[in-house]
């Protein structure tokens, strides 16, 4: 899943050089709050357990109330902690995005107001359809769910603070697990 959401990411930048600007310290859109499925919360649960203690500490010492000022706990110093692991939302944030909603005057699309400045120059193969992803999203975390023999009340969302918080219920399969 996370190497086809890379795929597609990596192939607008290629059309679109010019347009698409990210770097460290490009944190605007990590002032939220997330909720996760169960196959994105074990596998950000997991990988933050597998950090050094000493960097655990530092991100869950001031967590709960970055959480709280609606900032997401992986992110110091205007970096994300777990940047590899990072859950599908966060990895579409600032291209080009819609839905199925429609307006009068056509389909919303969502994009970081840092991209594509001098007006929206992106084509039809650069918009990120949600909708699909979310669907793609949804199946994966079925999966999860029936190869792991997880409860079904675990299809509830989680918050990203949790997963800093709680263990993993099971190691997520290999080829949901890809980053």
């Amino acid at each position: 899943m996370y190497d086809h959401v890379t795929d597609i990411t990596h192939d607008i930048r290629e059309r679109n050089p010019q347009d698409i600007h990210f770097w460290k310290g490009c944190s605007s859109c990590c002032h939220t709050r997330i909720e996760l499925f169960p196959v994105e919360f074990d596998r950000i649960s997991a990988a933050f357990r597998r950090l050094p203690i000493s960097r655990q500490d530092a991100i869950c010492r001031d967590a709960a109330h970055r959480w709280a000022e609606g900032i997401c706990p992986l992110l110091l110093d205007d970096a994300c902690s777990l940047y590899e692991y990072r859950p599908s939302i966060c990895r579409t944030h600032g291209f080009p995005l819609y839905s199925g909603v429609r307006h009068e005057t056509g389909t919303a699309v969502s994009v970081c107001v840092l991209n594509f400045t001098d007006g929206p120059t992106f084509g039809d193969q650069d918009l990120i359809d949600m909708d699909k992803l979310g669907m793609t999203l949804i199946a994966a975390n079925l999966e999860y769910l029936r190869c792991c023999d997880t409860p079904t009340n675990s299809e509830e969302t989680r918050s990203l603070l949790e997963a800093l918080q709680d263990e993993p219920s099971a190691a997520p399969p290999p080829s949901l697990y890809e980053s």
